[in-house]
């Protein structure tokens, strides 16, 4: 038999055990064609961060003038709103305070790009091209601008 005090030792070292990991945790699933009954093939990505934008944002297709630069912005911050940027999309307004995002710098311009639907993490195009991401713990070798480094993209 399991005294008090054991059980009550056994429930405190578990409350701490599970307060020590990040409340923030996301979880990817992708299934293929084969296990599905119609054959399609599909992929998803939950958020589960506490104070993440959730929006899902539609960007139009668009064409750009010869030389035109596209603007890189700092994607550190991922609460509401997660970019100001209209020239993107009429739903990346400044609210809550935040008037701006911090420009990195900027890259050429393709001539055409698709309409998307962004979130937080994935996005997929008017052609059904999608993306997505997996968080997991690397070795990065450069530094963003943000961090004082000169590497324009960063993890």
């Amino acid at each position: 038999m399991v005294s008090k005090a054991r059980l009550w030792l056994l429930s405190a070292l578990c409350a701490r055990l599970a307060g020590s990991f990040d409340v923030d945790g996301c979880t990817s699933i992708a299934v293929s064609g084969a296990a599905t009954v119609d054959g399609s093939a599909f992929a998803s990505h939950a958020n589960d961060c506490a104070d993440c934008d959730w929006r899902m944002i539609h960007v139009p297709a668009k064409d750009h003038a010869p030389g035109s630069m596209r603007t890189i912005h700092d994607a550190v911050w991922s609460q509401y709103p997660r970019l100001v940027d209209p020239s993107r999309s009429s739903q990346y307004q400044a609210d809550v305070g935040v008037n701006s995002s911090k420009t990195l710098g900027s890259i050429p311009q393709v001539k055409h790009t698709y309409a998307l639907w962004e979130a937080s993490y994935g996005l997929m195009n008017e052609h059904g091209l999608g993306m997505g991401e997996s968080t997991c713990p690397a070795f990065l070798v450069g530094k963003s601008i943000a961090d004082g480094g000169n590497a324009l993209f960063s993890i």
